[in-house]
């Protein structure tokens, strides 16, 4: 149960962002605002208002995002891109549409699940125009190179403050939730590796600390390719971030992280965007692939034995519950089953749900259908193929590259929403910068730095954005 301490944090939390954006630029302020309460506020506590969508540490900075955009967006010439308007309405509506077409009442067994209506869809809207806040605020007011050099700034700095911590648990458990907020806020079992522990933190899983670990060793790789100056510092920064990644133990985390330095590190802009655009296909594809039984899930389980058969089983474990879970959500496959557990798999002795939902991609399918499933998805893999047609409007090497970069680690992300659900303010915000850069070129704006000539000197073309 959390203390006074954790509802404390939450709330006092507009207050520093409101600080934060007085004090800073909008893109720094917002990178600070979203990362700050990702790695400090406290996981699995929320705070309910009648009418208003919970409240918790994705909200809430989403929510001063929303406010920082009202008050500080700019008219800008640009030309919008329809499919992310069409995919932003749907994201936000499809909750609404769920909720009207499932109003029935479910019996499974001794549990009873309400219908859901209007109320309900209204509420589940509102919640998701917070999870699309972050995407409106780098669209609209810091889609510029800039913006996305300061949120790689972010979480470098993010990443070796927090390797403390990371550390401390690492050796002594995941205590520090329960001592700073008075809970642990998921099963400490899922944590112990070997001899040691996945630390997590403030984050609420070691999974997630893990993946936060790994966005900070690749965009600290990023900034060494793509900045001149303190490239010793991110020398020593690769090397320990690096190691930091290994010593969390995530399997998951550290394949992302070797797939994707030698890219980043050498890799052509063009060979960054053919990676990433793979990656968010196979990402589209992967719930077909599922249901029709094409994707080999017998020969991975069969690799994962010759590993460690303590993850195979763990993986056969996840597969099981994902045929269950997506033949539940193939009844209602177009608009979902809504809130209130409505998609999840029950006892029909004893009414216990008996599911385990992991990826995000389940649970947006479960809950949303098809509609909302390809909204959130759609959101996020357009935004990567947005990057890959900006290269061809870039003037400046650096930020070409830069932009391949950041739209192949955009990618991974989108990839690790199929066996988790790490979907994080940060991830929708690098998204819309990405769409607010495209944006801009297709309109001829140069929103984040002058134009060089096609002779100019590798010094000279390095990135000189200025702050938004």
């Amino acid at each position: 149960m959390p203390n006074w301490f954790a509802y404390c944090a939450l709330l006092i939390w507009p207050i520093v962002a409101a600080i934060l954006y007085v004090k800073l630029p909008p893109a720094r302020a917002t990178a600070w605002s979203l990362l700050g309460a990702q790695y400090l506020l406290p996981a699995a506590t929320v705070v309910k208002i009648p009418m208003v969508p919970q409240l918790d540490k994705n909200t809430i900075p989403s929510l001063c995002a929303l406010v920082a955009l009202l008050i500080l967006r700019k008219s800008s010439k640009r030309n919008p891109i329809l499919a992310v308007d069409i995919l932003i309405f749907a994201y936000v509506l499809s909750p609404l549409a769920t909720s009207l077409a499932n109003g029935d009442v479910i019996v499974a067994g001794g549990a009873v699940l309400p219908g859901v209506g209007v109320y309900d869809g209204v509420s589940a809207s509102l919640l998701a125009l917070l999870g699309v806040a972050p995407l409106l605020l780098g669209r609209y007011l810091l889609g510029n190179a800039y913006a996305i050099r300061e949120a790689f700034k972010a979480l470098l700095w993010c990443g070796l403050i927090y390797s403390p911590f990371m550390l401390f648990e690492m050796k002594m458990s995941p205590q520090l939730h329960a001592w700073v907020y008075g809970f642990v806020p998921s099963d400490l079992i899922q944590q112990i590796r070997g001899e040691g522990f996945r630390p997590m933190v403030f984050m609420g899983h070691g999974l997630i600390a893990s993946f936060f670990a790994m966005l900070s060793f690749l965009t600290t790789t990023a900034l060494k390719r793509t900045e001149i100056r303190g490239s010793r510092l991110f020398d020593y920064s690769i090397i320990y971030l690096g190691g930091l990644l290994l010593l969390c133990k995530s399997l998951g985390a550290i394949i992302y992280g070797a797939f994707a330095f030698p890219l980043i590190r050498w890799a052509s802009p063009r060979s960054l965007n053919l990676a990433s655009t793979l990656l968010v296909c196979f990402a589209l594809l992967f719930p077909l692939l599922r249901y029709s039984n094409i994707f080999p899930t017998t020969e991975l389980l069969s690799a994962f034995e010759q590993l460690s058969p303590e993850r195979a089983k763990s993986l056969a474990f996840r597969f099981n519950n994902e045929d269950l879970l997506l033949n539940k959500a193939a009844e209602r496959w177009l608009l979902g089953w809504g809130r209130y557990g409505r998609s999840r798999i029950y006892s029909e002795y004893d009414g216990k749900d008996i599911a385990v939902t992991d990826g995000r991609w389940i649970i947006d399918f479960g809950q949303y259908g098809l509609l909302g499933f390809s909204a959130e998805f759609g959101l996020l893999i357009v935004s990567v193929l947005a990057a890959a047609r900006w290269r061809a409007a870039a003037i400046v090497h650096s930020e070409r590259l830069l932009v391949s970069i950041a739209a192949l680690i955009l990618a991974i992300n989108v990839i690790e929403l199929i066996p988790n659900s790490t979907l994080t303010p940060w991830t929708m915000l690098l998204a819309g910068m990405l769409v607010g850069m495209t944006e801009a070129k297709r309109s001829n704006s140069q929103t984040d730095a002058r134009p060089f000539p096609k002779n100019a000197t590798p010094a000279a073309k390095s990135f000189k954005g200025q702050p938004a």
